[in-house]
C-alpha cells in the first residue's frame, strides 16, 4: 500500500509541476497571491459589498446571505485582478527572453505548493483516532510520507501559525472557546434547618 501511496502521490505533485511549468513562475505566484489577497479582503468587505449588490444590482432580504455573496465578489474581483497582472507580467517577462527561467522556476513552485498542500492534507488526516494504524503504518513503510508529517509538523509549531489558529478558534458569547463550554456559577450550600423542641 506505501508503495501505491507513493507513486500517486509523485506523479500527482509532477503533473502540477508540469502545469506550473506551462504557466511560469510569475502566473503561479500571481493566482497564489490573488487567493490569499482576495480571501484577506473579502473578509473585510465583505458586508459592504453584500449591501452595495442588494442595492444596486438584485435585491436579496437575507442578510446573511446578502454577506455571502459580497465575500464571493470581492475575492472573484481580487482573483482575476491578479490573475490578468500576472498574465501582462508574463508576457513582458517573456518578451525579455528569461521565459526559460520563469518556466523552470513555475515547475518548481508549484511541485514545493503541491507537496505543502499534501503535507497539511495527511497531517490533519493523521490526527484522526481512526488512522492511527494507517499513520504508525505509512511512518515504517513510505518514503514520502515521514517527510511530509515532519514538514507539516515544523509549520504548524511556528508562533505565527499557533497565534493565528488561535485567533481563528471559535468562540462562544462568554468569550471561552465553543468547545469548552462556561463554567455553571456554583450554587450556595443550604442552610441546616433547626429543629424546634415543643
Amino acid at each position: 500500500m506505501a508503495y501505491y501511496f507513493d507513486v500517486t502521490l509523485a506523479v500527482l505533485i509532477l503533473l502540477i509541476g508540469i502545469r506550473g511549468f506551462y504557466k511560469g513562475l510569475i502566473d503561479e505566484v500571481a493566482g497564489l497571491l490573488g487567493i490569499v489577497a482576495g480571501v484577506y479582503l473579502a473578509s473585510r468587505f465583505a458586508g459592504v459589498a453584500g449591501e452595495w449588490f442588494s442595492g444596486h444590482i438584485y435585491h436579496i432580504p437575507n442578510d446573511s446571505l446578502a454577506t455571502l455573496i459580497g465575500f464571493v465578489i470581492v475575492l472573484a474581483s481580487i482573483w482575476i485582478a491578479f490573475l490578468i497582472l500576472g498574465v501582462f507580467v508574463s508576457k513582458l517577462v517573456n518578451l525579455s527572453g528569461l521565459g526559460i527561467i520563469d518556466r523552470v522556476l513555475g515547475f518548481i513552485f508549484s511541485c514545493a505548493k503541491m507537496f505543502l498542500v499534501f503535507a497539511f492534507l495527511v497531517y490533519g488526516l493523521s490526527r484522526l483516532s481512526a488512522m492511527k494504524d494507517v499513520d504508525q503504518y505509512l511512518r515504517t513503510h513510505s518514503q514520502i510520507y515521514p517527510y511530509m508529517q515532519e514538514v507539516a509538523s515544523h509549520i504548524m509549531q511556528l508562533q505565527g501559525v499557533r497565534e493565528l489558529s488561535k485567533v481563528i478558534q471559535p468562540k462562544s458569547s462568554t468569550g471561552k472557546p465553543a468547545d469548552k463550554p462556561a463554567d455553571k456559577p456554583q450554587e450556595p450550600p443550604t442552610p441546616p434547618q433547626e429543629k424546634i423542641n415543643l
